[in-house]
């Protein structure tokens, strides 16, 4: 028993599918070359796919029941059943989904495998539609066992768009429930049972090219439910396979015979190309059943005419009445379906045999295992003793295989590892008297995969030995990677998963009310409601991914990190459990949170129109020393035997967009014009300054610290000894003493200084690095200076000038060295006057005025210029390409100076000055569609659009 038999229902109605389609290109996996643009939605852009905001939901609907058939086939009461197919009956039965949850989720498993989606997470519940706006009375409810779609082909070829597909899904729904107070729900539960149901529908008819309709995202459905047997499989029908022949207007027909009730049926729910997009079927004129002979074909019935009416009727099934003794013939003959001119249409093949998979899509852990149940049919009954091979590729009809999928779709790729054996299999394996047939799977490691997606794609072909026309279906396998994390902290732990969620799944901020790629939010108000979403089952509509793509052991390492006690979860790994690698990743950080400060500080002074000015020359002089802790930054990383990694495009900061690595999470950095608000808001936001404790103590190391470590007046080799270790015990005592706000800048370097102290200490050996590829300026050693790094003590003074001169103190704008911290400089932008130093009042006061005037001395550059948003071959987006180029080209001369060339230093110096020209250019150039405001310059990757 299943669905295609008696007794039965059918229906109609619509889909929602609303996948999100950002995670559709595995170049998207990438954190480091992910763009924002990549989240944007446009006619024929291609950035986010079709459907970046999409919620990932599938819904039934407006589905209602257009018959149901009795055990012997009879409709019953059709004043009642047989409903109008324009609208939704006031009374009836519907078919609803997840009535009181979120919707199902409809999931690809593998952006190198899109062709086998599955649903996750759906209820379906047979109501009563008792009078419009009230609420329908369930009659039963059940649970939709997970599946993927099958046999996707073309099924209206003039539709560009993926729109033209068509597709099946077949289950059961499980754990059925049902309800006394309708008046069908006796009826029905005495056809089908208190078991569970088998259910099949069709899908065709996307819409989804104007993504402004109304109509967008929805699509046609027809089905049927009937009872289900639990020896039979769940996700396919064990009967009779017609495959299409050439015509392309036809495609696989499933086909049961029912020797009891004398009755043959075909399901042409998805066998016919439409004549509109989810229009009626093509006219293919009047066809015949037949069975083959040695004389060749002879007729065993002519089939019902399958117009808009009867598809929507009866979901496209046909019941065929066949006399006994025709009936006998078909028993043992191979069933085609052929026009009334003899052209084949759909016929078996030449054995009548048929193998599928019940289960055909599996997510797999390493050393996990799986037993995939193959059925094997001949002449429509279970084959014993039929041997069926699996194989990974290689077979002899592997091209009959490829041919099938080909036609089928086209979409499917497979993302091989190195070794392309991620999944062991048992083959090959014997059916039994029920045609069932067992291999075992075993997942491997996946090693050497080239992709950011965690984990490998198998394809796994099979079918029955000797007999190539079976080697058509395949079975598909996502193995993930190893996960093995031991003290799982947020940077390079948690925060790079959560960050590929935030930028595939854009509507994933709605769906948990976060943003995932925010420490602060994660670990705040909102992490019960995120432990609670991933806590849950995957069947769940409202576990958390949107997709079922993250794998068990990362799961539990974010859950296990989510619920560390007491406290917050851990920002860095503790100090004792850092090692080189792990203290090269943050020092990559810190050059990418130095630089990443830049491009704001730029585009305000690049927007001044008198470069001149009070208010630039505070700018400049900012960005210069910002520049200057990049290249420290660089030195330390150097000195530890790590590579710098600039110029790429992973390297190239994102706005809007917060700062790397979490510091200050609460802050949104953005492009903008020179604006007191600009500066007040993100600049001093940066910079803000915070009180370490025992001030007073600090404060007695600063003079040491400052002074260097040879200091002028220390001419003997004792004295200079003497100097020495006293400047490198005052920055161990510094960076030992000093406490400032978590997730401050401040914070962040003295983690990283006391974590190398603890390292040190341990007997971890450092500085490695070779000491040529420092880079430095002429000029010594002096602080305030680009000096080279080589032990603790030069990193230890290199990370306090980053540190000092950056933030300074609340209390005091002197960075130690007679000039003013960074957040006491931009300050005298906002207050409207200078601080000069008073040498009698020994303190910093008030001095001349600093005009300006937001309009008369900016350019109007627009808000968070961007290349990717100006029309293309447009003057503005050459302009704006030019500037990026050239702002690339600056970094990338900055990388080859880290990475052994230290004299490219000089040119990338030389660079700033064509940098500044491009700029100016940006500041005359309009923007299209918006000439009040010129383009601005975008410092983003110079890619295509």
């Amino acid at each position: 028993m299943s669905y295609l038999g008696f007794p039965r229902l059918n229906f109609v109605g619509t889909f929602q599918a609303n996948p999100s389609t950002v995670n559709n290109d595995t170049a998207h996996f990438d954190n480091d070359t992910f763009e924002n643009h990549f989240q944007r939605q446009s006619k024929g852009a291609q950035d986010g796919w079709w459907n970046p905001d999409g919620t990932g939901g599938f819904a039934l609907a407006d589905c209602y029941v257009t018959t149901v058939l009795d055990p012997k086939g009879h409709e019953t009461d059709p004043s009642v059943w047989g409903f109008p197919p324009e609208k939704v009956p006031d009374q009836g039965i519907l078919l609803i989904s997840n009535r009181e949850s979120n919707d199902a989720k409809i999931v690809d498993l593998d952006p190198d495998q899109q062709g086998v989606s599955e649903l996750w997470g759906m209820d379906l519940t047979l109501c009563e539609a008792v009078g419009r706006g009230q609420d329908p009375v369930p009659i039963c409810t059940g649970t939709y066992r997970t599946a993927a779609f099958d046999d996707i082909w073309v099924r209206y070829p003039p539709e560009q768009s993926d729109g033209k597909f068509g597709v099946f899904y077949q289950s059961v729904i499980e754990e059925v429930q049902w309800f006394s107070g309708s008046q069908y729900a006796a009826l029905l539960q005495g056809y089908f049972g208190a078991g569970p149901l088998s259910i099949k529908f069709n899908l065709d008819g996307f819409h989804m090219d104007d993504f402004d309709a109304e109509d967008f995202t929805f699509g046609r459905v027809v089905g049927s439910i009937g009872p289900y047997t639990p020896t039979e499989p769940r996700h396919f029908l064990m009967g009779r396979r017609l495959r299409a022949v050439g015509d392309p207007r036809v495609y696989d027909t499933p086909c049961r015979v029912d020797e009891d009730l004398g009755v043959l049926f075909l399901d042409w729910g998805n066998s016919f190309q439409t004549a509109a997009l989810g229009g009626p079927p093509v006219d293919l004129g009047p066809l015949d059943l037949v069975y083959k002979t040695d004389g060749g074909f002879q007729q065993a019935a002519r089939l019902p005419k399958i117009d808009d009416a009867f598809y929507r009727k009866y979901a496209g099934i046909a019941a065929v009445g066949v006399p006994p003794h025709v009936m006998e013939e078909l028993r043992k003959s191979v069933l085609a379906v052929q026009t009334t001119a003899g052209q084949l249409l759909l016929s078996e093949n030449d054995q009548a045999t048929y193998v599928r998979a019940d289960t055909f899509v599996y997510r797999m852990s390493p050393g996990d295992t799986a037993d995939v149940d193959f059925y094997a049919t001949r002449y429509g009954r279970p084959y014993q003793g039929a041997k069926i091979e699996v194989t990974d590729g290689g077979h002899p009809a592997v091209l009959a295989k490829g041919q099938a999928v080909q036609r089928r779709a086209g979409i499917a790729r497979v993302g091989t590892g190195s070794d392309g054996h991620s999944v062991s299999f048992v083959s090959p394996v014997t059916t039994g008297p029920d045609g069932r047939a067992t291999s075992r799977m075993t997942a491997n490691d996946p090693v050497g995969h080239p992709r950011p997606v965690d984990g490998q794609v198998e394809l796994l072909n099979y079918g029955i030995e000797g007999d190539s026309s079976t080697w058509v279906e395949q079975v598909s396998v996502l193995v993930w990677s190893r996960s093995q994390v031991k003290a799982p902290a947020w940077l390079f732990d948690v925060q790079p998963i959560l960050q590929q969620y935030a930028n595939l799944y854009p509507y994933m901020r709605k769906f948990v009310g976060i943003d995932l790629s925010d420490y602060s939010a994660v670990t705040g108000p909102g992490m019960r409601r995120l432990t609670d979403r991933m806590s849950r089952p995957t069947t769940s509509p409202d576990y958390m991914p949107v997709t079922r793509d993250l794998s068990p052991a990362r799961r539990e390492m974010i859950l296990g990190w989510l619920r560390t006690s007491p406290g917050q979860p851990a920002f860095l790994r503790p100090a004792e459990a850092w090692d080189v690698p792990y203290l090269q990743d943050v020092l990559q950080v810190a050059l990418e949170l130095e630089l990443s400060t830049l491009p704001p500080y730029l585009c305000a002074l690049f927007s001044l129109r008198n470069r001149g000015s009070k208010v630039a020359r505070i700018i400049d002089s900012v960005a210069m020393q910002e520049m200057l802790h990049m290249a420290l930054a660089g030195n330390v990383l150097i000195a530890v035997g790590g590579r710098p990694r600039i110029g790429s495009q992973g390297f190239v900061p994102k706005y809007p967009g917060h700062l790397p690595g979490g510091i200050r999470p609460d802050l949104t950095v953005r492009l903008r014009r020179c604006s007191k608000e600009q500066v007040r808001d993100v600049f001093m936001s940066i910079e803000r300054p915070d009180k370490p404790i025992n001030m007073d103590e600090v404060r007695a190391h600063m003079a040491t610290i400052t002074r260097g470590p040879v200091p002028p007046e220390a001419t003997t080799a004792e004295a200079r000894g003497r100097a020495r270790r006293e400047h490198a015990q005052a920055l161990r005592d510094f960076f030992t003493t000093a406490r400032y706000e978590t997730f401050s800048i401040g914070w962040f370097y003295t983690q990283i200084a006391n974590a190398m102290l603890a390292m040190e200490d341990a007997g971890q050996d450092l500085f490695t690095g070779d000491p040529a590829w420092q880079l430095s300026w002429p000029g010594g050693q002096a602080p305030g200076e680009l000096f080279p790094v080589t032990d603790m003590s030069s990193a230890l003074a290199a990370i306090s000038e980053i540190v000092v001169q950056g933030e300074g103190t609340p209390t005091d704008p002197d960075d130690n060295t007679g000039e003013l911290a960074h957040f006491y400089r931009f300050g005298q932008i906002v207050d409207g006057f200078e601080l000069t130093y008073d040498e009698q009042q020994k303190k910093w006061v008030k001095g001349a005025a600093i005009p300006f005037d937001p309009v008369r001395d900016v350019f109007p550059m627009r808000d968070d210029p961007d290349t990717y948003t100006l029309p293309d071959g447009s003057g503005a987006q050459r302009v704006a390409l030019e500037f990026d180029a050239t702002y690339v080209k600056l970094l990338q001369r900055l990388g080859t100076a880290f990475n052994g060339r230290p004299d490219d230093l000089f040119e990338a110096v030389a660079l700033m000055s064509d940098l500044n020209a491009s700029a100016r250019t940006t500041m005359t150039e309009k923007t299209p569609g918006d000439p009040s405001t010129v383009i601005g310059p975008s410092f983003q990757w110079p890619g295509e659009k």
